[in-house]
């Protein structure tokens, strides 16, 4: 009883609001402090917005660079999973993209940063496919391993192919 009419007191006395959260009030009055630390006269971000930044941010700092982790994905392609040669080849097709980013941080790469070298016009989609696959495998190796929160080609829709249809003839 004591405890709801301290909390009823706080309330009418505006030291704290009737909003149910999952937060301890040290949450609370850090959440508070944080908010003063911003400037005055720009716009506050969302604890959402903040949240998402931290992450982004901090995964930057974990993350090697997309070339450390093409070398460690191709490696492990040879000596982990024993791939076959045509499939270390394969992984191979992806090394434009990480020429032109190679010192970035992987897990900071965005989906927009990879489609162009998924989709170019001279490819066929069978190829298409065959690429988007690469990429799917290379940042499924870079989450797994905690590099990256998500990966940029999840999202990627296959391309779709002519289906052939095939004509049977029974030889009598």
């Amino acid at each position: 009883f004591i405890v709801a009419w301290e909390h009823e007191e706080r309330i009418i006395a505006g030291k704290t609001s009737n909003v149910v959260t999952s937060l301890a009030e040290a949450d609370i009055r850090d959440a508070e402090h944080a908010r003063t630390l911003l400037p005055l006269d720009s716009k506050i971000p969302t604890f959402s917005e903040l949240a998402s930044f931290w992450l982004e941010h901090s995964q930057a700092r974990i993350s090697p660079s997309v070339q450390e982790a093409f070398d460690r994905w191709f490696a492990a392609g040879s000596q982990e999973e024993g791939l076959r040669i045509r499939s270390l080849e394969n992984r191979k097709r992806i090394r434009p993209f990480v020429r032109k980013h190679a010192n970035e941080k992987v897990g900071l790469i965005k989906e927009d940063q990879i489609k162009p070298f998924i989709f170019l016009k001279e490819r066929s989609p069978r190829t298409h496919q065959s690429q988007l696959a690469q990429f799917k495998s290379f940042f499924n190796f870079c989450v797994d391993r905690g590099w990256a929160m998500h990966s940029p080609a999840a999202k990627i829709k296959k391309p779709k192919t002519e289906s052939k249809s095939i004509e049977y003839y029974k030889l009598s």
